[in-house]
């Protein structure tokens, strides 16, 4: 068996590895230019995007939403429950879209605020 490869076969290896170049240069970060927000937090992201343009500055609820919203937090609000741990920082507002309002100081534990169609 010869240690050289044939002309296809060289062929074939100089186009996977431009295509692995090519690949590997499009996943660079700051590469591309940032996405244009869509979906239903689309408006809020361009109306911060905008503050910051403007030279203003966010509110820390502002910025914690843009980290992570309110609802996508459930499964680290339910570890947060089984372990016993109260909110801190961010999480505060983040507990609040379930309805659970943290009311320290006063007191360790919360208020819940249910929502019920046509009331009671």
């Amino acid at each position: 068996m010869s240690g050289d490869f044939t002309l296809d076969q060289k062929r074939y290896l100089e186009g996977f590895v431009s295509g692995a170049q090519v690949a590997r240069v499009a996943r660079a970060p700051g590469g591309a230019p940032a996405a244009e927000p869509i979906g239903p937090d689309a408006a809020g992201l361009k109306a911060q995007a905008r503050t910051e343009a403007e030279g203003k500055k966010l509110t820390p609820e502002e910025k914690a939403k843009r980290e992570e919203m309110g609802l996508d937090a459930y499964s680290r609000m339910e570890a947060a429950a089984v372990e016993g741990v109260f909110p801190k920082g961010p999480d505060i507002l983040r507990w609040k879209y379930h309805g659970l309002f943290y009311v320290a100081p006063a007191q360790d534990s919360f208020m819940c605020r249910m929502r019920m169609p046509n009331g009671i």
